[in-house]
């Protein structure tokens, strides 16, 4: 009797033992099982990354929206003035204090002075997602902070995505020759600039 309780006190205190390391480990490592799990399963399937610590990790998407309608609509327009961005609003903090003389925000103008997003998890820009009026007809990759002066194209810095890209969907023809682009593409944590061309081409740019 005495060696079974030796033996069952010692097999409890492996135990016990073996806990304590698991609980140490996932203490440790929970922060990057987290990350993994948003990155690489949570985000591929709804298309969402998970705001973290921050008010200004917010879509992608309403950012691309910001810059192309304070360019296309003009500052003062509901459709601006409904985009919000983190703890910004498009229409106040992207728009009036940067308009021309036609209130607009467009060109070098809006380079100048791009939209700011920060992305604290990878997110899936969907073109299904930013198409409005003439926006989101396109969604191509450069290996420079330029856009397309196309009306409606999105341009990303290829540094911008990871990849882990999706659904290719050529973009018309120009002169002839087919763009390639996507229809949906994963864009890498960071922080972001949006501007927008006098053209309405928009470029998503890893902010310097």
């Amino acid at each position: 009797m005495k060696g079974y309780i030796t033996l069952s006190l010692g097999r409890i205190i492996e135990m016990v033992l073996v806990i304590v390391v698991i609980a140490l480990i996932l203490f440790v490592t929970a922060p990057q099982v987290s990350g993994w799990i948003n990155q690489y399963i949570f985000n591929p399937l709804t298309g969402k990354g998970v705001p973290l610590g921050t008010p200004e990790a917010v879509t992608l998407e309403a950012a691309i929206k910001c810059s192309y309608l304070r360019c296309f609509d003009g500052c003062g327009k509901g459709s601006v003035q409904s985009i919000d961005i983190g703890t910004k609003n498009c229409d106040a903090d992207f728009c009036v204090p940067y308009k021309d003389a036609n209130g607009k925000v467009c060109g070098d103008n809006s380079k100048s002075h791009p939209v700011v997003v920060t992305l604290l998890q990878s997110q899936a820009l969907d073109k299904s997602k930013i198409k409005k009026g003439g926006l989101g007809d396109c969604i191509t990759t450069a290996d420079s902070c330029d856009a397309w002066k196309i009306n409606g194209w999105v341009t990303v810095e290829k540094g911008a995505t990871t990849e882990k890209q999706w659904e290719e969907q050529n973009c018309r023809k120009i002169f002839g020759v087919g763009i390639s682009g996507y229809s949906k593409i994963l864009i890498k944590q960071n922080k972001y600039n949006v501007w927008t061309t006098s053209d309405y081409g928009t470029a998503v740019c890893i902010a310097k």
